[in-house]
């Protein structure tokens, strides 16, 4: 699936978007921050974790290794 979207962090109604699964839960929900547009928050639900190609992870790092 492709998502092109835009988001107005004036708009409570349009400040962010959520991605479902099938059942309709919710698995993460991205909303932009500030007035200008160019930050994202993004919340996952526990268990689950987001990652950039840069490299960079939400998840933590295990112990030990």
């Amino acid at each position: 699936m492709s998502l092109k979207t835009r988001l107005d962090p004036r708009s409570e109604d349009n400040n962010r978007f959520m991605i479902k699964n099938e059942e309709g839960f919710i698995l993460a929900t991205i909303k932009i921050l500030g007035d200008r547009g160019n930050t994202l928050e993004i919340d996952t639900d526990i268990g689950l974790h987001i990652s950039k190609p840069n490299g960079w992870d939400s998840k933590p790092p295990q112990a030990g290794g």
